[in-house]
């Protein structure tokens, strides 16, 4: 099996209720331990749920535990850093900051963050008419910089996700790519590629360069809901293969992560990926 196969973790959110929280850690660390898993992808709980502060003692430990035992990434909070509300965005740049202090205070170096999150119940699209994209991605990069001066210094790699075709900006790559430099580059998610009519496999050659991580899931495409399939679901449509043959060829040794919606896809994942 090529060495980076060997960290591939499902991506799952902390919930905000403690209980729930530390059974989802714990089914993470058994998947882990079973399959030789090195690689871990710690989330926080939308913003609408909880916030770092509301994180409990029992969870912050169980967390604790973890990134001691396996090399851990953290996916940041779904904040709208693309806020057109000036006070909104600004608390929300105040929260991204808490939640990367927190994960850096554990020893947690690298990070993957989405710029907007006004459209991440993808059941609920947001009115494009409406939207001043110009403005939006305008706000997002004055987010990052804010951002990132605050850890200027600080020896952390993140990656910029592209996003679904339900949120207002950043979509394609390209939206992102003036922000890249030195440790900063693109989380690639094939089904949020796939759902902007993009295609993954051409995405990691154009960014192969400044390509930090890749969430790797298989879904539905342009114009539908985005859902986060098991890989090698019949109704996928993500070009698996092709996607594989191609990190394999440009020799890519960043993370690359399942995300999947729920156990059964895990696991139906994992002996895909062990079958091909």
């Amino acid at each position: 099996m090529p060495e980076f196969k060997r960290s591939l973790l499902w991506s799952r959110n902390l919930g905000s209720i403690s209980a729930a929280s530390i059974a989802a850690l714990r089914f993470l660390r058994k998947t882990a331990e079973e399959h030789d898993i090195k690689i871990i992808e710690l989330g926080f709980p939308p913003s609408i749920i909880a916030r770092v502060r509301d994180l409990s003692t029992e969870v912050k430990k169980e967390i604790d535990d973890m990134v001691g035992s396996f090399r851990a990434t953290c996916h940041t909070p779904m904040l709208d850093l693309s806020s057109l509300n000036e006070k909104k965005r600004k608390e929300n740049v105040d929260e991204m900051i808490a939640s990367i202090e927190f994960s850096l205070d554990r020893g947690v170096t690298q990070f993957v963050m989405h710029l907007a999150a006004s459209g991440m119940f993808s059941f609920i699209p947001w009115p494009k008419k409406n939207a001043n994209t110009e403005l939006i991605q305008r706000a997002g990069h004055r987010s990052f910089e804010e951002i990132m001066a605050r850890f200027e210094g600080e020896n952390i790699i993140l990656g910029l996700e592209n996003l679904t075709g339900h949120e207002p900006a950043f979509q394609d790559p390209k939206d992102l790519s003036t922000l890249f430099r030195k440790n900063v580059g693109l989380t690639l998610d094939t089904v949020h590629a796939i759902s902007w009519n993009l295609d993954p496999v051409e995405m990691v050659g154009l960014y192969k360069e400044h390509l930090v991580e890749v969430h790797l899931t298989d879904g539905t495409g342009q114009g539908e809901v985005v859902k986060h399939y098991a890989l090698g679901k019949r109704e996928g449509r993500v070009p698996l293969n092709s996607l594989l043959h191609k990190l394999e060829e440009i020799e890519f040794g960043g993370p690359v992560i399942i995300e999947v919606d729920n156990r059964e896809d895990l696991e139906k994942s994992l002996k895909w990926l062990q079958n091909r």
